[in-house]
């Protein structure tokens, strides 16, 4: 007698500011559309998805020790697979797969639309021996934040302006890891927060990397 297939389940670990929540929101909602089962307990799930922030030292530890405390629970057979996402991996790009032992994918900030594919395809018995590389040097104009599975309380949301920053200030790593300034036209920002407010949002907080360069590149 065949046995039913389960849902896969995936649990998340959302580190950083609050633009890589806004990420990771994304792509739970890429993981939801994609037929995962989110869970609240990783150590319930069949895949963990670390999303790092790489901005400071502190921050670069706290990563580490996050995604190692996950490929530790893997070794235990607690999960079955790790998936690296975020600012870290696209700060270093291949030197950073190089530090990592026991992870099973590795995602930058941008390819946010594959992660469910990626997770499929790792939880597969033929998954490749190396780790699945998804990070690009190529960033996009603009990503649309929109679908999301929101980490915020209900009546509050985030909405990113813009990516990136021009100025090359010698303490910041923002623009090797975000590219150059990008706005986001005010159409997609407007659909955005109506998404929002029709989900329950009465407050929405605006963020970007320099807030207040938005539009200085599109609307002069």
């Amino acid at each position: 007698m065949a046995h039913p297939m389960t849902t896969p389940r995936v649990s998340f670990v959302s580190l950083g500011c609050a633009k890589n929540l806004v990420d990771s929101e994304v792509l739970l909602g890429h993981l939801a559309k994609g037929g995962f089962d989110l869970c609240g307990d990783y150590k319930q799930s069949d895949v963990v998805v670390v999303n790092t922030c790489g901005f400071l030292a502190s921050s670069e530890k706290e990563s580490m020790d996050t995604i190692d405390k996950m490929v530790d629970l893997k070794g235990k057979g607690r999960l079955k697979a790790v998936v690296v996402a975020g600012c870290l991996p696209q700060r270093y790009g291949a030197e950073f797969e190089k530090r990592l032992q026991g992870v099973d994918a590795v995602l930058g900030i941008t390819n946010r639309e594959k992660i469910a594919d990626v997770c499929s395809t790792i939880l597969e018995k033929t998954r490749p021996e190396k780790p699945v590389n998804l990070v690009s040097s190529e960033l996009p104009r603009y990503e649309i934040d929109r679908d999301r599975v929101r980490l915020t309380p209900r009546h509050s949301a985030y909405v990113r302006l813009s990516e990136g920053c021009d100025h090359t200030c010698a303490f910041c790593v923002i623009p090797q890891i975000r590219g150059k300034f990008r706005s986001k036209p005010m159409e997609v920002i407007v659909a955005e927060v109506q998404e929002l407010a029709a989900d329950g949002a009465k407050e929405i907080n605006l963020i970007a990397q320099v807030t207040t360069s938005y539009g200085l590149d599109l609307y002069k």
